[in-house]
């Protein structure tokens, strides 16, 4: 599945951050700022629970070519899959974070695997937790969890009675439509084209996109009133953060 990094959110990113996630220069900025210890904490262990994340991805589709699951388990996983090649960063890259009333999040990245949202997606699948926090340790787990966005892979298979999807409380994609005076905003990836839905679609607008169940990611996206970029490079086989800019009010900064 292709889907644009950003989840739909590039026309609120500054053009230089949306440059640096093409090119890996660093922005021309000539401001200076120091970042808050908060944002510092945040983005300090974040490269390296990124690669930890592509080493279990990579592991995951492996045990899967090999029935090292049970059949349903792997039926589920050869279909959601995606196809694109995922390894562990070697080099330098980037990854763009929003910031919300509810915190940090994950926007964007250099690495191309990122770009698809189903990863953010199976990260989440209940059915799958035990085993990415084997590989990763529950702390950084959790810290993914908490900033990347919610995401559910719209399965077409029905619930088992009694069962809701967890973060949305509904029991069929149909029911999402329940959520729309509700101040939330979700962005549909199929194939090659994205669709939103928030309080701006008509109800019917929603009805019309949820009508017929196909596959799909779902991703919840948020307003943003800051944005930053994060350089993350190896040394001595230890991924540390390199460089940070911030994006705030229609300025940018450089962190010093």
């Amino acid at each position: 599945m292709e889907a644009d990094p950003l989840h739909g959110m590039t026309s609120e990113c500054p053009a230089e951050f949306l440059s640096s996630l093409e090119t890996m220069a660093a922005p021309n900025v000539a401001q200076k700022i120091e970042l808050p210890k908060e944002t510092l904490k945040e983005l300090r262990p974040l490269g390296h629970e990124i690669s930890l994340w592509a080493n279990e991805a990579q592991q995951l589709a492996l045990r899967v070519s090999k029935d090292r699951y049970p059949a349903d388990l792997k039926a589920f996983l050869n279909f959601w899959l995606p196809a694109l090649p995922i390894s562990p960063p070697i080099e330098a890259f980037h990854l763009l974070l929003s910031q919300s009333d509810k915190g940090y999040q994950i926007s964007g990245s250099s690495l191309p695997w990122m770009h698809d949202p189903t990863w953010a997606a199976l990260l989440q699948t209940p059915a799958l937790r035990s085993s990415w926090i084997s590989s990763l340790r529950a702390s950084h787990f959790d810290h993914l969890m908490r900033l990347l966005p919610a995401s559910w892979l719209m399965d077409p298979a029905p619930l088992p009675p009694g069962c809701v999807m967890p973060g949305l409380e509904i029991a069929t994609w149909a029911d999402l439509v329940t959520l729309r005076d509700h101040g939330r905003s979700f962005k549909i990836h199929c194939a090659q084209s994205a669709s939103t839905l928030s309080d701006l679609q008509s109800i019917s607008e929603w009805q019309t996109m949820l009508g017929s169940p196909h596959p799909a990611v779902l991703v919840e996206q948020r307003r943003s009133k800051a944005w930053v970029l994060a350089r993350y490079e190896q040394n001595a086989g230890k991924i540390h953060l390199a460089g940070a800019w911030l994006a705030e009010n229609g300025q940018l900064f450089a962190a010093q």
